[in-house]
């Protein structure tokens, strides 16, 4: 059975469709960049975007499943599973970090070399900017528009700029 969409609903969505085509932008980008550098700071921020795009595909479908109405099921309706998204998201961002310590720990014994950091350097800033304005612009319409996994995604993509802002400071550092 379908449901028609508020005006609000239909702009969320929009917002969110936004944000998952820039993410997979973002994503193929930086993984361009690690295979050019083989940076393993760089693989870092590439996975800090797969995170990013799979949150957003939840984001994106728990905010067209939270625009349904009431039902016999769901007599207060569906809105309850935008915070379970952003529990998901935070899961998604235990795993990462995992395979981070085994990515780090795996090239410690194994050594490779950094190729092309001048690249990596503009990617990841190019990177960093887009996701400052997108977490802005998401963390805005969240509030805006009372939406909890609007405003917990802003809030995520603004970290990841800013770590992507540290990690800007680190490649500059070792290129100097």
């Amino acid at each position: 059975m379908s449901h028609s969409l508020t005006d609000t609903d239909k702009l969320k969505i929009k917002i969110q469709w936004i944000t998952l085509l820039v993410s997979l932008a973002l994503l193929i980008f930086k993984f361009v960049a690690y295979f050019v550098t083989n940076s393993n700071s760089i693989l870092s921020d590439a996975m800090e975007s797969i995170i990013n795009v799979t949150a957003s595909g939840f984001a994106l479908y728990s905010i067209y499943y939270a625009s349904r109405p009431s039902d016999f099921n769901h007599p207060y309706g569906h809105g309850k599973i935008e915070f379970v998204t952003s529990g998901i998201e935070g899961g998604l961002i235990l795993i990462t970090g995992v395979f981070l310590i085994y990515k780090g720990v795996y090239n410690i014994i194994f050594p490779q070399e950094i190729q092309e950091l001048g690249f990596g350097l503009v990617v990841v800033g190019i990177g960093a900017v887009v996701n400052l304005f997108l977490g802005i612009m998401l963390k805005s319409a969240g509030k805006k528009h009372r939406s909890p996994v609007l405003e917990s995604e802003g809030k995520h993509i603004l970290s990841d700029s800013y770590s992507s802002f540290g990690l800007l400071l680190g490649i500059g550092l070792i290129l100097i």
